[in-house]
């Protein structure tokens, strides 16, 4: 794993050895801003209109690999962060075709692969990454980002002493360091992180800069005018034709396919560790994780809270035991709340998941024993494993009726309301009413924008308030978009919950929960690989019928679930497949209780009300009590501290201390 850096003149010459020197200086600051993501060694290489830094941490060809890596005749120069999994088999084929290697390092493929096949390497790469690669013979600049957006990249495109300078970094942090890089609120990001807890790319929460959207990737000439292109999609996901066969055929095929996504990760020149919850995903690619690896000793960890309705400890620690790893946990309680501002600095734009906190926490515990860990992530977008997947049978049956007369519904239901008194007693009456009426709703609303509004934190009416009318003019445009109901819709798939997982794969997926995972393990210099968003993978659970995912009624990932019974010992699977989705969340209301009167002044003296950017008095309502007043709190909290963090830069911000009890 690495950060990777970079600027290209895209127009106007270089003036002189001493401006090429000072862009050369700003790359090597770029650098030093991501130095967390690659301790081991700091490179820097420029040829005419180019500059591309890198950090590496090594992991593969300890000795050889550093970057960038060139073609033969260093024409083609490649700078990446991630592994490419597949690199042998590339390697054996390019070499097949004349293609001479110097190196053991996966990253060499992709300079070959490049010359071998121009952009369409992209679909024949298996891994993670965020890559660049400068070809000199075209004058060209070609970034990418992997399918399901593992690695990020963000990119900037502004103006210096006349130029027009294209920069781009594994971090946003990297391209703010600089100086021609204003760090100016974006409204549509804010809409973004206020509606779903995240931003969406390419937007972020900064104007002129923007994310590479998973799956694309963005070719830029030298001597460019005019605004960039948008990038290009090179992935898509297919949830047709469904596969056919009897059903120990097709789990057959599903734990081939885990067990290969397991076998190629565990690659590395250094030792490799498994990050575990003692739930089903992070089980199964433990369980399989010992059988590739057989008695050589094996780390977990886990991290947990003092709260035993949301600690996983105790399953993490059985199923560590069964398996017979070097089991390593820790306890994480509401003092995490005090590491907020550190945690922003490293994600760089405000993510409102609460498990940022657990997962900062087991990261720096395992960053202390290995490089590398696997994790359970990608199984339940590709399984069906959230409890919002579920839906009523009813709505399901009403929806389903010719033409679904929804006057007649509605008038039916309302009859039945007026006899519902007469037979049963009032708090029967009402719970049967209100499950008929949403019932009655949900059949006669699109199921996209119904799923929309089931993962919205603020509706678009709420942000607007927030945002003023100044604010919410400049985000009109994103607040008319309704892109998880847009990704619903554009789905290759008929049955609603293959739509359901296409949507959360492409939204919540890459820009949520990757964000997530790589900023937080990357914080502490360790590598997060996981085995169950392989592609493959992803592209056989697609086309698996939707009763190997969930079925009525039922827990969802019932594929894994059998798969688990497979691999797991005995009495391990009973445990892991018997247990409903926890989730890695802490306590949230419990902390937010024991820090308000410290967080509550930092909202009230808001630096973002100050600023003009939201406000003041729907600010103000947005963080009074009500029946979400927990998750509001806890983004406009995070929104806050991102203000002051990465904005004003008050990277060393403190909460204020809580007065003793």
């Amino acid at each position: 794993m690495c950060a990777v850096a970079g600027v290209l003149m895209l127009e106007g010459p270089l003036e002189s050895e001493a401006h090429a020197e000072e862009l050369r200086a700003a790359v090597r600051g770029m650098n030093l801003a991501q130095a967390h993501r690659g301790p081991d060694d700091d490179t820097l290489w420029s040829q005419g209109p180019m500059v591309l830094g890198h950090r590496r941490l090594s992991i593969i060809d300890l000795e050889g690999g550093r970057q960038p890596l060139a073609s033969e005749d260093g024409a083609v120069q490649v700078i990446c962060n991630g592994e490419i999994y597949n690199h042998r088999e590339l390697r054996a084929e390019l070499c097949a075709r004349g293609h001479r290697f110097r190196t053991r390092s996966d990253v060499e493929v992709i300079v070959h692969a490049y010359e071998e096949w121009g952009t369409m390497l992209l679909r024949r790469l298996s891994g993670m990454y965020g890559l660049a690669i400068y070809d000199a013979r075209q004058r060209q600049l070609l970034l990418a980002r992997d399918p399901v957006g593992e690695k990020p990249l963000y990119y900037h495109l502004g103006t210096h002493r006349g130029a027009r300078l294209l920069s781009f970094a594994s971090e946003a942090k990297g391209v703010l360091a600089l100086p021609w890089v204003e760090r100016r609120v974006d409204p549509a990001g804010l809409s973004d992180y206020l509606r779903y807890r995240y931003i969406a790319a390419p937007r972020t929460a900064l104007v002129g800069l923007r994310k590479l959207p998973a799956g694309t990737y963005l070719r830029v000439p030298v001597g460019h005018s005019g605004p960039l292109p948008e990038p290009t999609a090179f992935w898509e996901l297919r949830y047709r034709p469904k596969l056919r066969g009897r059903r120990l055929q097709v789990l057959q095929q599903v734990e081939e396919a885990v067990a290969e996504a397991v076998r190629s990760r565990l690659m590395a020149d250094v030792p490799v560790g498994v990050l575990i919850s003692g739930g089903i995903d992070s089980s199964l690619v433990l369980g399989l994780m010992r059988r590739h690896l057989g008695p050589q000793p094996l780390l977990s960890f886990c991290a947990g809270f003092s709260d035993e309705q949301h600690d996983e400890r105790p399953l993490a620690a059985a199923v560590a035991h069964a398996l017979g790893t070097i089991h390593h946990s820790c306890v994480v309680d509401h003092a995490a709340l005090d590491l907020l501002p550190r945690l922003l600095y490293h994600l760089d734009e405000p993510l409102g998941d609460p498990s940022i906190m657990p997962t900062y926490h087991v990261a720096a515990l395992a960053a202390q024993h290995v490089k590398v860990v696997l994790t359970g992530d990608g199984g339940d977008e590709g399984f069906a494993g959230y409890d919002r997947y579920r839906r009523s049978r009813l709505s399901d049956l009403l929806r389903a009726l010719p033409h679904r007369p929804h006057g007649l519904l509605r008038r039916a239901v309302t009859l039945l309301g007026t006899r519902l008194p007469w037979l049963l007693p009032p708090p029967v009456q009402q719970r049967i009413l209100d499950r008929l009426h949403t019932s009655q709703q949900a059949a006669e609303e699109p199921l996209g924008r119904l799923f929309e509004r089931s993962v919205t934190a603020f509706c678009p009416a709420e942000v607007r308030a927030l945002l003023g009318p100044a604010g919410a003019a400049e985000a009109h445009q994103a607040l008319a978009t309704e892109q998880v109901a847009e990704w619903f819709d554009s789905a290759d798939a008929e049955h609603y919950l293959d739509r359901f997982l296409h949507s959360d794969l492409r939204t919540y997926l890459a820009d949520n929960l990757m964000v997530k995972s790589d900023r937080m393990t990357m914080a502490h210099g360790l590598e997060a690989r996981a085995p169950l968003l392989d592609v493959g993978l992803l592209e056989l659970a697609a086309r698996l019928p939707v009763r190997y995912k969930r079925r009525p009624g039922s827990q969802g990932k019932i594929a894994l679930r059998a798969l688990a019974r497979r691999v797991l010992p005995p009495l391990v699977a009973a445990q892991v497949t018997g247990q409903g989705k926890r989730g890695f969340t802490p306590p949230l209301a419990s902390w937010l209780a024991a820090h308000w009167s410290t967080l509550e002044p930092l909202l009230a003296r808001s630096s973002l009300v100050e600023a003009g950017l939201v406000e003041a008095s729907a600010w103000a309502a947005a963080r009074g009590p009500g029946e979400r007043s927990v998750e509001r709190r806890f983004l406009l909290v995070l929104l806050e501290l991102w203000h002051r963090v990465v904005i004003l830069g008050q990277r060393d911000l403190a909460l204020p201390q809580r007065a003793a009890a």
